[in-house]
C-alpha cells in the first residue's frame, strides 16, 4: 500500500510541477502585457504577442523537463527490443 501512495503522490508531483511550468509564464507574461498597456498605452497586440510567448516559453519549460525524465533508447537497446519481439 504504501508503494501505491509514493507512486500516487509522485505522479501527483509531476502533473503539478508540468502544470505549473506552463501556467508561471503565461500568467507572468499575461500581466506584464497588462501592465505595459495600462502604463503606456499600448494596444491590445502586445498582449496577445505577449501571452502568446508565454505560451511558447511554458512549452518549451515542459519539453524540456520531459525530455530529462524518458530516457533516450541506446542502439543496444532498441536490438534488445527487437529481439524481445520476435520471441513473442
Amino acid at each position: 500500500m504504501a508503494a501505491r501512495r509514493t507512486s500516487f503522490m509522485d505522479s501527483f508531483g509531476v502533473a503539478l510541477d508540468l502544470g505549473m511550468r506552463l501556467a508561471v509564464p503565461v500568467l507572468m507574461f499575461a500581466f506584464l502585457g497588462n501592465y505595459l498597456n495600462k502604463r503606456y498605452g499600448l494596444g491590445e497586440g502586445w498582449i496577445l504577442a505577449l501571452i502568446l510567448f508565454g505560451v511558447t516559453s511554458g512549452i518549451w519549460n515542459v519539453y524540456k523537463m520531459l525530455s530529462k525524465m524518458v530516457p533516450i533508447p541506446t542502439k543496444a537497446r532498441a536490438e534488445e527490443q527487437k529481439d524481445a519481439l520476435k520471441r513473442d
